[in-house]
């Protein structure tokens, strides 16, 4: 998880939500992306995920909600291989190659979870990608984006 928020040009004072889960037992917390590694270490025996979105720095406990994120660093995918998903890898893997072509560039990394593919792209840091609250336009913005890229998705 570390090398893909590294690959992803996450800064280590980015704060991030993590959350894991074994056996019914759901856990989350919010860390930076600096202290991650130690956090994830610590939870070898539990399936381990993070919230994409950048959140802001005074969020300490929870998951955080769609207002709390203050930033982007990439748009993804899960593809999972299964009834009423993906019927193969195959198809996984050709909806990844679509949407790099679509997008113009390719994953920066391809996470295999065991039950399919999630294609990471990295979103460069600039002046549209980050901002202070869920007033900011930006925020808008963003929240948009990402409904058009679920529906790219699908339709891929």
């Amino acid at each position: 998880m570390a090398y893909l928020l590294n690959a992803l040009g996450r800064h280590p004072a980015e704060k991030v939500s993590i959350s894991s889960s074994r056996g019914g037992q759901f856990k989350t917390l919010i860390t930076t992306i600096k202290q991650l590694p130690g956090q994830v270490a610590a939870m070898t025996k539990y399936d381990v995920w993070y919230g994409t979105g950048v959140l802001r720095p005074d969020i300490s406990s929870g998951r955080g909600v769609a207002a709390d994120v203050v930033g982007i660093r990439e748009l993804f995918a899960d593809f999972d291989v299964k009834p009423g998903g993906m019927p193969s890898w195959d198809t996984a893997r050709d909806a990844i190659s679509d949407l790099s072509d679509i997008l113009g560039d390719r994953p920066a990394a391809i996470v295999n979870t065991g039950h399919g593919l999630q294609p990471h792209w990295k979103v460069e840091k600039g002046s549209r990608t980050d901002w202070e609250s869920a007033e900011d336009p930006r925020w808008i913005e963003a929240v948009s984006l990402f409904r058009r890229w679920g529906r790219l998705v699908a339709h891929v």
